[in-house]
């Protein structure tokens, strides 16, 4: 029995083996030693990870994953013009172009409290057949005064010397004209020359009498026509010099009472010509004919006038205000209670078109 192997120890053991017995019992018995604390990159390290591996853990696995996803057509095309309604929207102010010009340092207009308006060419008026007559020139207390003797001396007579004229006050340089202005070759206006004629510009009288600088006893739209020669040719074609002493500026440049009555005639006028226009298109003009065969005739129709409308109208002898030329107007109504329009004689109230005259 002693010659076999067993898995068991020999109950008498040698002394050899309880030495390494006992060793192996202390070697366990020993305390263990404290693991060595991780460093702070390792600490943040594990700390990173960890939350990295709690969100991923924690986040629902998509309804999509791994399939089509259609989106209908009306969606995206919302969702394209959202997106640029928002853009126009923000970037509007930026798109504006700004007109304004920021003068430089040494173009920079400085307030003045001087009472001397500003220096000008006369600020020459715009010409045109709707301006607004009632707007005051400006001229400057720089210009030069010329009292009646001097402008005499400019009249054209001597030649090769500058021609002057004058308009309401305003004296022009008509050199450049002098086929028509100068009196030593005769010109057709040269009774204009060296003096201020304004009335004869509307009244048509070239004598002594109608040439004159008096224009009370003128109308409102008499005074417009000398301002239209004014604007529209003087200030247009002529070099402006400066200003008259006499009926419209005083001694030192200043306005008078009698250039003062003519902007309020100018500003009657104006009113006159808006109402005018307004009955242009209340009672619109007739179309009209002659002939030697027929005589002549009136009539109305949608468009006479050049007013388009949805009536016809019935022809009147319109006068819109005593002493002013009639004419023949439209009218929508045939009994208009309106001391301002006649029935052409011959003519029935209902009637559309009218014989105005006969021939043999």
């Amino acid at each position: 029995m002693s010659g076999e192997a067993t898995g068991e120890a020999s109950p008498e053991a040698t002394p050899k083996q309880a030495t390494s017995v006992k060793r192996k019992l202390s070697d366990s018995l020993k305390p263990l030693e404290p693991p060595k604390p991780p460093s702070p990159e390792e600490l943040e390290d594990r700390i990173l990870s960890a939350k990295a591996n709690s969100f991923v853990s924690t986040q629902p696995e998509p309804a999509f994953k791994g399939k089509e996803v259609s989106i209908p057509l009306w969606v995206l095309l919302s969702l394209v013009v959202g997106a640029l309604a928002v853009g126009a929207y923000y970037c509007y102010p930026c798109s504006k172009t700004s007109t304004a010009v920021i003068p430089a340092p040494s173009q920079a207009v400085i307030p003045t409290t001087s009472a001397e308006p500003p220096a000008s060419s006369s600020a020459k008026p715009t010409a045109g057949t709707n301006r607004d007559f009632t707007k005051k020139l400006k001229t400057s207390m720089k210009d030069r005064l010329f009292t009646k003797a001097e402008l005499k001396a400019y009249d054209g007579s001597v030649a090769g010397k500058p021609i002057y004229l004058g308009i309401l006050g305003e004296v022009f340089d008509v050199t450049k004209g002098a086929k028509h202005y100068s009196r030593a070759q005769n010109g057709g206006y040269s009774f204009f020359s060296g003096i201020d004629g304004s009335a004869a510009f509307v009244t048509g009288e070239f004598n002594e009498k109608g040439l004159t600088d008096q224009v009370e006893n003128l109308t409102p739209s008499q005074i417009a026509g000398i301002r239209d020669w004014a604007d529209g040719t003087y200030h247009k074609e002529y070099k402006y010099v400066g200003k008259l002493i006499g009926n419209f500026y005083d001694e030192k440049g200043e306005p008078t009472a009698a250039l003062e009555k003519v902007y309020e005639m100018l500003e009657v006028h104006q009113k006159e010509e808006e109402i005018k226009q307004s009955d242009e298109k209340l009672y619109p003009r007739c179309n009209s004919r002659w002939s030697q065969q027929t005589g002549g005739m009136v009539w109305c129709d949608g468009k006479s006038g050049g007013v388009d409308r949805s009536w016809i109208g019935y022809p009147r002898i319109f006068t819109p205000r005593p002493g002013e030329p009639s004419r023949c107007a439209c009218v929508e109504f045939a009994n208009v209670p309106d001391s301002r329009f006649e029935v052409y004689a011959g003519c029935q109230p209902l009637e559309t078109s009218c014989v105005t005259s006969r021939t043999g």
